[in-house]
């Protein structure tokens, strides 16, 4: 009777310690799933639309209360919000056209970090007409 016992408590013993290890290394996973996330929350940026480069690959900008203007990398099929409000994932962006140089726009800018040799850059994610 009393092997019978000590094998119930061995197995609930490891029963429990199978259980925790999972738990254990469910969180692992989970901590380091969210450490490795993608997502980024652009920066909303208002000011002047100034053009694009000659590769069209960057757009000048001037946001507003700066007397200088920048640049930012640009995707010509970046989403675009035109002034009624709707949103367009293709087509070319109706505020930014080459006569429309000094209108105000807003823009989202999404900081992309340097990875190896790979520089960074500062990239236009939407665009608010």
């Amino acid at each position: 009777m009393e092997d019978n016992s000590r094998n119930s408590a061995l197995v609930r013993q490891r029963v429990v310690s199978v259980i925790l290890g999972a738990i254990a290394i469910v969180a692992v996973v989970i901590a380091v799933s969210e450490h490795r996330s993608t997502s980024a929350t652009p920066q909303t940026i208002a000011g002047k639309f100034m053009g694009f480069d000659m590769t069209g690959a960057a757009m000048a900008f001037q946001p507003a209360g700066s007397s200088t203007g920048t640049s930012y990398a640009w995707a010509p099929d970046t989403q675009w919000q035109s002034a009624n409000g709707t949103w367009h994932l293709t087509g070319p962006v109706s505020c930014l056209q080459p006569s429309d140089r000094g209108r105000k726009v807003t823009i989202g800018v999404v900081t992309a970090k340097p990875v190896g040799t790979a520089a960074g850059t500062d990239l236009i994610v939407w665009v608010k007409c």
